[in-house]
């Protein structure tokens, strides 16, 4: 390691107005509240290729919190073959106590390849076009040569694949870690702290991944050049027509190295990708060290699409594998990484935050380093608190109190918490629920009387979740706090209702089918009731078995005894994908259509799929009703492969947390039936006296909850929404995934004409058409 120790640039020292020596910004100019700095450089020869580095340290630390671990944090630049220079607003990370490593990755910057004509990377170096490399190969090389145990890792753009790659390599591993023999070790000057994911010092074998930041990320490499044209939030897709025009001419001709295409590229730069102009100096020095034959290689050499060998990166559906490390997604609004890119993250990943910055295109630590350098460091406290105690991190929404920069123009978007913009205002940055709170106050770069203040609020109970059970009663209903709501199916509760009001749960009737809708049933219904279900599955012949017409003939019935009780929310029929006629949405347009005037308040659904992506695409199909979804049955049914334990784990952690936060949903249950032989969806056994496991809960039974009903019963609840700004609305493309929403004779004729049997198996081809995942999808630095 190189001793020489350097001192960072007093962030106060501008450079002054009409200096005939000034060439470009410094990065040190712009990066707010920047303290002074010690640096050291060292290297550490990898395969041959000496990677160099630089570690960040606050010159004094008289003024730090002893109490707090304060974990290094190791960035990862982009690219690929950009070298760290870019980051270096980043380094105001070390002024909270933290040591801050940098490094460039081999073959770019400082770790560049010794100078030859004759060297091929392809030929000579082929692993640095294997993003394997550099996650499981010089990432943990590094972090062993720096004897890091615990450390945060920081991506940004191609580096949060590195960092993706890297957490889901290491990330089961260490959970086995042994941590017992943790110790304090005060003497020393280091304080370790007893926790569940905290790594010992004398024991570990590789150092412990404690949090994730993933700045300007994807996990979809086609899904990112797909939202590129996107006509609605699409950077290119949003330019004009002319120039979208030449950009594909020229794509579709490969004329990538014309001067037209690369005019072109340095435009769309200062809209996209850093809009912080002219460039400052850590920006350009970046560029002077970039390595072309490797971004090409891996990138392409398209600025706008991918084509080398990250062409098809996915690891969207391994996300949930992550399911209790903390990870804060940060983007531009003006980002090339564009908002459905960022959405399915947020959507996998169980214990994740957001964050958009409002001023910023993709290298958002340059247009906005106050905000995101507050943010980062805001996160690692609440992570290493969260560690201190013990408890596992609890992600938070966010909320802005915006009084002097650019106001939110319409409800869905001042209701927006999943992308939240944290503005460079002067203000205070509030953190914490009604009884804790803590403010950073900070001041923007221009002088205001005015304040912005952004609050951190943790989860509340908001009455969403519920359990879908036919004998649901006290004795199951004690073992779910976090369930408010629950039916059974049936107008009537399994055992009295004030059982159900003892466990502080909702009961909700249903009027299963027309056989129901008998006055002696009806009368039944408990009074206490807020709410009413329609007819279960009308569209299948097994269940309630009516046609639109038929259900709109009936639910006048129901509208009475909604009126009679004081009921407060109507629910229409509960439909689902079928293997007869009538597919849920068609069913419900007709039924609207001939129950002309009729109260229905909200619409019920079924879903037994998979995949968060592709319940997302489901419920948008509902979207055109306009009225608030009840989700009466959901889990993972669709695809045995998936279920096991822990598919089901993984999914109900990512369907729960997508439920949650969408404002279109306004309940959901979970089916806690056994689904079928290979669906280990159950929630509970219920045991006779023998011990023997049966369904029936009345008599001397015991029921005993799972390892799936303690997941269901411990997720957090939100009350934060997700803008509906981030979905597309257009239901017409959401048909044309869904093969029965065509207009096509031959699926008609299928499903009309065939027998039973064949009508079972070209649903059940269609469910498994739709569990493909539809890859939707890198841009340097």
């Amino acid at each position: 390691m190189n001793n020489s120790t350097i001192e960072s640039k007093d962030a106060s020292k501008f450079s002054p107005v009409g200096d005939k020596s000034w060439t470009c910004w410094k990065c040190d100019d712009l990066t707010p509240d920047l303290c002074p700095l010690d640096v050291v450089q060292g290297n550490v020869t990898i395969r041959g290729i000496e990677v160099v580095y630089w570690r960040y340290r606050r010159r004094s630390l008289l003024h730090s919190d002893s109490s707090k671990p304060n974990f290094p944090i190791v960035m990862v630049h982009g690219g690929p073959g950009w070298p760290h220079n870019y980051l270096l607003p980043l380094k105001q990370q070390a002024c909270h106590g933290r040591d801050v490593y940098f490094y460039d990755q081999a073959g770019c910057g400082a770790s560049s390849l010794p100078q030859s004509h004759s060297i091929s990377i392809k030929d000579d170096y082929p692993w640095l076009l294997d993003p394997l490399y550099y996650a499981t190969v010089e990432l943990p090389a590094l972090l062993y040569h720096l004897n890091i145990t615990n450390f945060h890792l920081l991506g940004n753009s191609w580096g949060t694949i590195l960092a993706q790659y890297y957490a889901l390599d290491v990330y089961q591993k260490q959970k086995n870690i042994n941590t017992n023999a943790i110790q304090k070790e005060n003497n020393k000057g280091s304080t370790y702290y007893s926790s569940p994911t905290l790594s010992t010092t004398k024991q570990i074998l590789q150092p412990i991944l404690t949090s994730l930041v993933l700045s300007g990320p994807l996990s979809d490499a086609q899904l990112y050049v797909k939202e590129q044209w996107n006509p609605k939030d699409g950077d290119l897709g949003n330019l004009p027509p002319y120039v979208q025009e030449r950009i594909k001419l020229l794509e579709s001709n490969e004329n990538y190295g014309s001067k037209e295409y690369q005019a072109i590229d340095d435009v769309l730069t200062t809209f996209f990708t850093l809009r912080t102009a002219p460039a400052p100096d850590c920006f350009i020095e970046s560029q002077k060290g970039v390595n072309k034959e490797i971004y090409v290689g891996m990138q392409g050499p398209s600025e706008f699409t991918i084509g080398g060998v990250l062409a098809n990166f996915n690891v969207t559906d391994r996300l949930s594998e992550l399911d209790r490390m903390p990870v804060l997604l940060t983007h531009g609004k003006y980002d090339t990484m564009r908002p459905k890119v960022v959405d399915v993250m947020f959507l996998n990943l169980p214990l994740a935050e957001r964050l958009l910055l409002k001023r910023s295109g993709h290298v958002s630590m340059i247009d906005e380093p106050k905000i995101m350098n507050d943010g980062i460091s805001d996160f690692y406290d609440r992570v290493e608190a969260s560690l201190i105690k013990g408890q596992v991190f609890e992600p938070i929404n966010i909320e802005i109190n915006d009084n002097n920069c650019d106001s939110y123009n319409d409800a869905t978007d001042r209701n927006n918490l999943n992308s939240t913009c944290m503005e460079e205002c002067s203000g205070t940055l509030s953190i914490g629920n009604d009884d804790t709170n803590k403010s950073v106050n900070y001041a923007s770069s221009s002088s205001t009387s005015n304040s912005t203040q952004i609050s951190f609020k943790f989860p509340q109970q908001n009455g969403k979740r519920g359990l879908a059970y036919n004998q649901l009663d006290y004795n199951i209903l004690k073992y779910f706090p976090s369930v408010q709501w629950g039916y059974t199916w049936s107008p009537v509760a399994p055992t009295s209702i004030r059982d159900w009001e003892f466990s502080n749960t909702n009961f909700v009737p249903m009027i299963f089918s027309s056989a129901q809708c008998k006055s002696s049933i009806l009368q039944t219904i408990p009074n206490v009731s807020r709410a009413l279900l329609g007819f279960n599955e009308p569209n299948f012949v097994t269940q309630a078995n009516l046609t639109p017409i038929q259900a709109a003939n009936l639910w006048p019935i129901l509208e009475k005894v909604a009126v009679d009780l004081n009921i407060n929310v109507l629910v229409s029929p509960a439909v689902n994908y079928s293997p007869y006629t009538w597919q849920p949405v068609p069913w419900l347009r007709a039924f609207l259509d001939a129950c002309v005037g009729c109260r229905v308040d909200a619409i019920a659904i079924h879903d037994y799929s998979c995949d968060v992506t592709y319940l997302d695409r489901h419920l948008r199909t509902y979207y055109e009703f306009d009225r608030p979804i009840w989700i009466t049955e959901f889990a993972c049914g669709d695809d045995p492969k998936k279920g096991s334990v822990e598919h089901q784990k993984r999914y109900m952690t990512s369907a729960v947390r997508y439920l949650e936060h969408n404002p279109r949903v306004a309940k959901y249950a979970w089916f806690a039936h056994k689904y079928g032989p290979k669906f280990e969806n159950k929630l509970f056994d219920v045991l006779n006296e023998e011990g023997e496991v049966i369904w029936d809960v009345k008599g001397n039974t015991t029921v005993v909850l799972n390892e799936l009903g303690q997941h269901y019963n411990q997720l957090s609840q939100h009350s934060g929404v997700i803008d509906d700004a981030y979905y597309d609305n257009d239901i017409e493309s959401i048909s044309k995934f869904l093969p029965w929403n065509n207009d096509s004779p031959l699926l008609w004729s299928i499903s009309i004409f065939s027998s039973f049997l064949l009508g079972i198996l070209v649903s059940y081809l269609f469910l498994q058409k739709q569990q493909k995942r539809h890859h939707y999808t890198l841009l340097g630095p």
